[in-house]
C-alpha cells in the first residue's frame, strides 16, 4: 500500500473512532430539554438575582422581586447528570446564599425560599 493509501485508512480509522465515541456519549450524557421551573418566595426587604451554576459557571435566571414570588425557568441544554447549584445574590448588600448541588429532571420544580437573613435561605426540589 502507497503512502496516500495509508494515510486514508488512517484518516478513516480516526473518523469512524470519533463518530463511535460521540454516539456512545449523547447516548449515556442526554440533555435535560425540557424546563425546569424555578418558585422562588423571595421574603427578603432586597431584590435578589437567581443563578444557576453547573459545569463550574454561573448562568443568570433572573431576578425577584423583594417581599414577591417569581416564577422563572431554564433547561435545554443542561447535560443530565451534572450537578446543579443555585446562587442568591441580594441586590445592595453583598450577601449571598449558595445551594447544595442537586440532580435534575426534565419538569423538576426547584423552590427556592430567601429568607431576611439571605445566608439561611433554603433551596428544594420537587
Amino acid at each position: 500500500m502507497n503512502q496516500a493509501g495509508r494515510l486514508l485508512v488512517i484518516a478513516s480509522l480516526i473518523l469512524v473512532g470519533a463518530a463511535c465515541a460521540s454516539a456512545g456519549q449523547s447516548e449515556e450524557m442526554g440533555a435535560v430539554d425540557a424546563p425546569i421551573r424555578v418558585e422562588i418566595d423571595n421574603r427578603n426587604t432586597y431584590n435578589v438575582i437567581v443563578y444557576a451554576r453547573y459545569h463550574g459557571q454561573s448562568h443568570r435566571l433572573g431576578e425577584a422581586t423583594a417581599l414577591d414570588q417569581e416564577t422563572l425557568s431554564f433547561g435545554g441544554g443542561i447535560p443530565a447528570g451534572v450537578p446543579v447549584s443555585f446562587q442568591v445574590r441580594a441586590i445592595g448588600p453583598s450577601t449571598r446564599f449558595q445551594s447544595q448541588e442537586f440532580f435534575l429532571d426534565a419538569g423538576d420544580v426547584v423552590l427556592i425560599r430567601v429568607l431576611p437573613n439571605i445566608r439561611q435561605s433554603t433551596v428544594s426540589v420537587r
